[in-house]
């Protein structure tokens, strides 16, 4: 299997990517844009992305995985960066995609944040678009703020040198980090204002989400979407999200069930 490293898009804010050729059967499946998390979460999923990745090639679909403008191996520092800078990023990758594969469908799979990123940025309607795989989606920016929060004290608290070297964090203060990754105040005032149920734009034709059981955010933005005319798959998977720990990372474990009813959907995708 071929995997090429690159980097691409405009002078000063180059992204960096991998590019996974296709194997046999190319032609048949879409050409598939792997939309990263963020923070821990990116860095949990790297493996999973790796997989799925080979997987999907394996299967036909030429495939780019990348990482957004001031993380990862991009350009860019960390108090520059921002949602709409990301899906600006996206858009970029796409048509990188399109023009190193040729071809005329690309579906994008986002995975938390790069889920919502990837649900606006589709805003722009890109030439070739086919479709969204959204993964356990970041719906509302207060409650994922509020996760990083509750993630990062209780890493503070397993730990009792961090612990004393931290200052408490008073009500309605910035959150600064999260489990070592910095969050620039805009960043995080971005996330703060997130909020899927809102999205005023159909974003694609076809939108499959796998991820938690439909209630809550999870049944607003399902209404939502159907609402703006999508036509739209809800999968609950058992390890959507069990992947989503440092146990689970620590164990390589890697969400079986999940990639196989990604793999095969976009395998089938029409």
């Amino acid at each position: 299997m071929t995997v090429i490293a690159l980097h691409f898009g405009a002078s000063g804010r180059e992204l960096f990517g991998l590019y996974h050729a296709a194997g046999e059967g190319a032609g048949r499946a879409p050409a598939v844009l792997l939309c990263n998390a963020f923070g821990h979460e990116e860095i949990r999923a790297h493996r999973i992305f790796r997989v799925l990745a080979e997987r999907l090639a394996i299967g036909g679909s030429p495939v780019l995985r990348f990482d957004y403008g001031a993380s990862g191996d991009s350009a860019g520092d960390e108090s520059e960066a921002r949602l709409e800078h990301w899906q600006a990023d996206i858009l970029a990758a796409h048509q990188e995609l399109r023009d190193m594969s040729g071809a005329n469908r690309v579906v994008w799979i986002g995975l938390r944040l790069g889920a919502a990123l990837a649900t606006r940025a589709a805003a722009a309607q890109p030439a070739g678009l086919a479709g969204l795989v959204l993964w356990d989606p970041v719906i509302d920016g207060h409650a994922y703020l509020a996760e990083l929060a509750e993630a990062h004290a209780a890493h503070l608290y397993d730990d009792p040198k961090l612990l004393a070297g931290s200052a408490p964090r008073g009500p309605g203060a910035p959150l600064g980090e999260a489990l070592g990754i910095a969050i620039a105040a805009v960043l995080e005032a971005d996330m703060r204002a997130l909020d899927l149920t809102a999205l005023d734009h159909k974003p694609a034709r076809k939108v499959l989400v796998f991820g938690k059981p439909l209630e809550g955010a999870a049944a607003k933005l399902d209404a939502q979407l159907r609402t703006l005319g999508c036509t739209l798959d809800w999968n609950i998977e058992d390890d959507a999200s069990g992947w989503n720990s440092e146990a689970a990372m620590n164990a390589f474990t890697v969400p079986v069930a999940t990639l196989n009813a990604i793999t095969a959907a976009i395998g089938g995708w029409r």
